[in-house]
């Protein structure tokens, strides 16, 4: 989940942008915020399986490993 990363594009924008901009701004980039909770939540999800599985696990050998 540290590899989830979200980008703002800052190149080329004004340095006096008002809050309305700001706000427009944001709006452009509500479905790469949805596509980032989605993916943060499916992964999550798998992390949490995976370690559900494995604290079942009493020993193990190479094969597992």
């Amino acid at each position: 989940m540290t590899l989830l990363v979200f980008t703002f594009p800052l190149a080329g924008l004004p340095q006096n942008l008002g809050p309305k901009a700001v706000q427009n701004l944001l709006q452009g980039l509500s479905g790469q915020f949805e596509t980032f909770i989605i993916s943060f939540l499916v992964v999550g999800a798998f992390w949490m399986a995976h370690h559900r599985a494995f604290d079942k696990i009493k020993r193990y050998d190479q094969t597992l490993v």
